[in-house]
């Protein structure tokens, strides 16, 4: 019977271990992400429109980052459109070399 509580607290402490392993890597990886999104922004030549109709390059600010679960950060930034707006999401895996913006799975709203 004792070597199952052992085996349960082993277990425990390794999940507690990888969780804040991930975390860090995560918090980590933040302004990585969000400057390789930013990079992909400008490299597409993505535009919105100011309240005026005229063109509205996005800026750097205009990204916004956050740690999401262990080893997962999200990115988002709005394409502004007069009033209205498209707002993108997706996510960005970080691991202990590097991390990656998973581009092919962007969520996409409209916001009114």
């Amino acid at each position: 019977m004792r070597w199952i509580k052992v085996a349960a607290a082993a277990a425990v402490t390794i999940a507690l271990g990888v969780g804040g392993i991930g975390y860090g890597l995560a918090w980590r990886a933040q302004a990585a992400c969000g400057d390789d999104m930013f990079a992909d922004i400008q490299r597409r030549g993505v535009v919105g429109t100011g309240l005026d109709g005229s063109p509205q390059k996005l800026v750097r600010d205009d990204v916004w980052t956050r740690v999401v679960s262990p080893f997962q950060v999200e990115v988002r930034y709005m394409v502004p459109r007069d009033l209205h707006g498209t707002h993108y999401q997706l996510r960005c895996s970080a691991g202990p070399l590097r991390h990656h913006l998973d581009l092919d799975a962007v969520k996409k709203w409209h916001s009114l």
